[in-house]
């Protein structure tokens, strides 16, 4: 993939309001041409977790449950999934004995945009859609 662009919040929020009037979207199906969609949903997802504090894993599937029924409710992937898809490409980190989650390494194009966003506005952005 080419190196992309910084994403300002504002196009972060159109983006994700776009993909919100999809339904039933695979991840697997992202990691190809959509791969910039699949970060910025990974992204989105990782946001419900906080940033430096860790969470046991109830937390952190209460947390992506959430994400599922508001900003991530176009996918088609349960928490489970969804976590194991974070852990693996680095959007959250996991202890080594699977107790302690945090937010892991968001892409750089998209670091300055986070910092910008919470989960209200991202679930507003989708369901404004």
């Amino acid at each position: 993939m080419k190196d992309a662009q910084p994403i300002t919040a504002k196009a972060w929020l159109r983006r994700l309001g776009e993909l919100g009037r999809r339904s039933r979207v695979n991840l697997g199906t992202l990691l190809g041409a959509a791969r910039e969609d699949l970060d910025l949903l990974l992204a989105t997802a990782a946001l419900h977790l906080p940033d430096g504090t860790g969470m046991s894993e109830r937390e952190a599937n209460d947390r992506l449950r959430e994400f599922l029924a508001g900003a991530g409710a176009m996918l088609d992937v349960d928490h489970v999934e969804l976590r194991r898809w974070l852990v693996d490409l680095d959007f959250v980190k996991r202890s080594r004995a699977g107790r302690d989650y945090r937010r892991g390494s968001l892409p750089a194009r998209l670091q300055q945009a986070a910092g910008e966003l919470d989960p209200d506005r991202l679930r507003t952005a989708v369901a404004g859609a």
